[in-house]
């Protein structure tokens, strides 16, 4: 055994580890890493979802998601919102061009399911649509019937947009609005575990409708626009198998 060259392997893998733990250190010190992070199809940068340290143990006051180069430390800010908005995790593209994510707009909703608002009653009928409808009845039926139960609650109706972005910032694109349903000062919580996930040919996304405690997922084709709902369960969480022929939540 070359017991020089052995030394010299040892050190510059232990040279490589210190070196990323330096990096994760500078982030953290950057801010406060409240997500998930997404790597590159490369491995040299990562997107996340951070929110400034604060000493002081006060409100958290903005999100933002960075795309952080592991290579030269710069990193760039790809959205921000203040805090009465959300943004989720986000998650790169297998071809490396977009980075999908949610974002909630800093607006109180519109609609209560009461309907004590000056607006429509939200009813099972129409967030339940046929396009929802999803094999086997018996499940739809039953979750149906469980929503229809929470309509006199004063549970509220917010949009969450879907959006894409260039790692670089340069172009970005709402993909979909969605309605979800639940209670507007606890938006921020799924959104710091669910983010949508990219078909292994990039020329898709799963993606998430929450209706109080359950969640729809669908598959969106990006080029023509076509969706289907796949499944539903709570938590909203997917998985995509290596092979792209299973999604699994």
């Amino acid at each position: 055994m070359d017991i020089k060259n052995t030394k010299k392997i040892v050190y510059r893998k232990a040279s490589v580890a210190a070196a990323a733990a330096i990096v994760f250190l500078s982030i953290y010190i950057i801010a406060c890493v409240i997500s998930p992070v997404s790597w590159s199809p490369d491995s040299t940068r990562i997107a996340l979802l951070v929110t400034p340290t604060d000493d002081n143990d006060n409100d958290i006051e903005i999100f933002g998601i960075f795309n952080y180069d592991l290579r030269s430390g710069e990193h760039f800010l790809l959205d921000v919102v203040p805090k009465d908005g959300a943004l989720s995790a986000p998650s790169w593209s297998p071809d490396g061009k977009w980075i999908a994510y949610y974002k909630i707009e800093p607006s109180p909703p519109e609609q209560t399911l009461s309907g004590t608002r000056s607006s429509p009653v939200i009813t099972g009928e129409k967030l339940f649509s046929e396009e929802n409808r999803i094999v086997p009845n018996s499940l739809y039926e039953t979750a149906k019937k469980d929503f229809e139960k929470k309509i006199d609650k004063d549970e509220e109706l917010y949009d969450v947009k879907l959006l894409m972005i260039r790692p670089d910032g340069s172009k970005k694109k709402l993909l979909r609005t969605i309605n979800w349903v639940g209670e507007w000062d606890e938006k921020h919580f799924p959104l710091l575990s669910i983010r949508p996930e990219w078909t292994i040919d990039s020329r898709g996304i799963y993606y998430v409708q929450c209706i109080s405690d359950m969640c729809y997922i669908y598959n969106m084709n990006i080029a023509t626009d076509k969706t289907n709902v796949c499944l539903f369960g709570f938590p909203g969480i997917i998985d995509i198998s290596p092979d792209g022929k299973w999604v699994c939540s």
